[in-house]
């Protein structure tokens, strides 16, 4: 599960902030501000657009967008879920 996976259930590495400065090279604190702010505004949309997708591993960023957006369903109106997903789909 992702939790699992965020936890370090299987490989024992813990994925925190510090972990991901490692690897992207933004630093441990912006990191968390972000995600302080984030978790403060409601109601609040994440919008990555159609440009990161397009980039050598882009499904993980839409992915990652779309698993924020369902991990935090009760700062939306009404505990609906959206990941703005139909911006982007032509009815």
């Amino acid at each position: 599960s992702y939790h699992s996976y965020l936890f370090g259930k299987k490989d024992g590495v813990l994925k925190t902030p510090e972990w991901a400065e490692a690897i992207c090279g933004v630093p441990a604190e912006t990191i968390r501000d972000l995600a302080e702010r984030f978790a403060r505004t409601k109601p609040a949309c994440l919008l990555p657009g159609l440009g990161p997708q397009r980039t050598l591993n882009g499904e993980q960023n839409v992915r990652s967008c779309a698993m924020l957006a369902c991990s935090t369903p009760s700062r939306l109106p009404n505990r609906r879920i959206s990941s703005c997903a139909r911006a982007f789909v032509s009815f």
